[in-house]
């Protein structure tokens, strides 16, 4: 079982891959697969709740100071879910892209990670933190002769972060061999 195979809330669950959806014979009895979403997780309630408070908040600077607060504090399924209703009111938000897609790294959810440093670059092919994220996120996917040529195209730009994406450029060679 992997957090992958999970469907629904479960699979995008900061708590996926350590819980699995919780206990399998409830998912099967209830959603009819071992697979299915966990409908009686407190934590997927209070997900579901959480996103239909935000459905219905405007206010872009709130949702942008409360999803990064909470991503700050630790809280990063919770922060997506603010900056998520914050980019469906303002799609071209480099800034809350890129804080969402840390969140969505460390939820373990690297499909999205990759998706939002993606879309940043289809407009800024050389943002150095899209280009560092999406490599970060092809490396964690297991795809690491694509995060390794990213990682190389982060490490060519110049300025103050060269020296550190050199580093982590290294650092993925080197595991890539091993």
């Amino acid at each position: 079982m992997a957090k992958e195979k999970l469907s629904g809330e479960c699979r995008e669950c900061a708590y996926g891959s350590r819980c699995l959806g919780g206990c399998s014979n409830t998912r099967l009895t209830m959603d009819g697969s071992v697979y299915g979403e966990n409908r009686y997780c407190v934590y997927n309630r209070k997900m579901s709740e959480m996103k239909e408070h935000y459905a219905a908040e405007t206010d872009r600077e709130k949702l942008f100071r409360t999803g990064d607060a909470l991503i700050r504090a630790g809280y990063y399924q919770e922060g997506a879910v603010a900056l998520s209703r914050l980019l469906e009111l303002m799609p071209e938000s480099v800034e809350a892209r890129l804080i969402r897609a840390y969140a969505e790294y460390r939820c373990e959810n690297y499909e999205k990670c990759l998706s939002d440093n993606e879309k940043i670059l289809e407009n800024d092919p050389a943002n150095l933190d899209a280009l560092d994220g999406s490599a970060t996120a092809l490396y964690a996917m297991g795809e690491r002769e694509r995060a390794v040529e990213r990682m190389k195209r982060a490490a060519a730009i110049p300025g103050s972060r060269q020296e550190e994406m050199r580093h982590n450029l290294r650092q993925m060679e080197r595991a890539a061999v091993h």
